[in-house]
């Protein structure tokens, strides 16, 4: 019996890391793009689970009737040779800013909480991802499949607490010079840029419609209900939120000290399953052939992450992932019109 559904559930925790990373567990994105919205964004959050889960589930399966199992090969086989090519370079582009992010992350993690300089705690774990990712995609299942758990159940009883206790501040604040909807799509399509690689990587493992239901659908909707557990403390306490370059992290006072190790431990997790995620990912669009070119692939990877991680999470979040997020939307519409039929 646990045979019969580890893979799917092996394949639900990958999804789950790659969208779940620093931006997402840190509150940042949540923030940004639906929080800011007040009521109407916390249902925003629900729909775009919604989404995750449909999409996921079209991808995997899609791969599986084709016999796929490359990022390359998928982008091909939907949208032609020449533009097929071009998703890719724009996806890889893209990847590496979200490896740069998880970066950022760690660096401004490790700074407030240690003082440790930023660049110093991005090169940590530009370390670990290394190591982790000359692996291949053992290491990849493995990482997220004993980490997956501490971010379902983490990310519940963090969000949760902390809207039923007793952080007073004022009502939250909404902006209007924006519209849920277009923030909403921007969000999922930068996201599916990421998830849809990493699953294409291991929807090799697919042996059925099972498989490529659990995979998509139960991660998706996990990732929802995540989403909707952060957001809920985020949205009650705006006003002490709406600045901070970790939200989640500001809401956790003096008294709260069990609260804050727990939340910590969680977002080292969430940064470090999305963090070798986009490495495995960028270093699988160059194609290395054997160990020592996987390792060079992954030391560039880092090298030009590490360097873009220089202007910031805050920034990455706000300004990079919006720029890919619209440029995404053609890839995400595409991937919505998959048909689910044999040649």
């Amino acid at each position: 019996m646990r045979e019969k559904y580890f893979t799917g559930f092996s394949i639900a925790a990958v999804y789950i890391g790659a969208v779940m990373g620093a931006g997402f567990a840190t509150g940042q994105e949540l923030m940004q793009y639906f929080v800011r919205f007040g009521a109407v964004g916390i249902l925003g959050i629900a729909a775009c689970g919604g989404i995750f889960a449909l999409v996921g589930f079209k991808v995997l399966y899609f791969m599986h009737l084709r016999g796929l199992d490359s990022y390359r090969g998928f982008l091909r086989c939907i949208m032609g040779e020449r533009l097929g090519a071009i998703s890719e370079a724009f996806g890889f582009c893209f990847i590496i800013a979200l490896y740069s992010s998880m970066l950022a992350a760690t660096g401004a993690l490790l700074h407030q909480l240690w003082d440790i300089d930023r660049f110093y705690g991005s090169l940590i774990m530009f370390i670990v991802c290394s190591l982790l990712v000359g692996g291949g995609v053992k290491s990849l299942g493995a990482v997220n499949m004993l980490l997956c758990p501490l971010l379902i159940g983490g990310s519940a009883l963090v969000g949760l607490w902390l809207y039923f206790g007793s952080v007073e501040v004022f009502a939250p604040s909404v902006r209007l010079d924006d519209n849920i909807l277009g923030s909403a799509i921007v969000y999922v399509s930068y996201n599916i840029i990421s998830g849809i690689s990493l699953l294409c990587a291991v929807s090799k493992q697919i042996r059925g419609i099972r498989d490529a239901f659990i995979g998509g659908v139960v991660g998706g909707v996990i990732v929802g209900l995540i989403g909707l557990a952060l957001a809920l403390p985020l949205y009650k306490y705006f006003d002490i939120t709406v600045n901070a370059e970790l939200p989640m992290l500001r809401l956790m006072s003096g008294n709260m000290e069990l609260l804050r190790i727990g939340y910590i431990a969680l977002l080292l997790a969430a940064i470090i399953t999305t963090a070798v995620g986009n490495c495995y990912s960028a270093v699988d669009c160059l194609c290395p052939k054997t160990r020592k070119e996987r390792y060079i692939c992954t030391a560039f990877v880092g090298i030009a992450a590490l360097l873009l991680a220089q202007i910031g999470f805050q920034n990455i979040v706000g300004k990079l992932y919006y720029f890919f997020g619209c440029l995404g939307m053609a890839e995400l519409a595409v991937i919505l019109n998959i048909k689910l039929k044999k040649n």
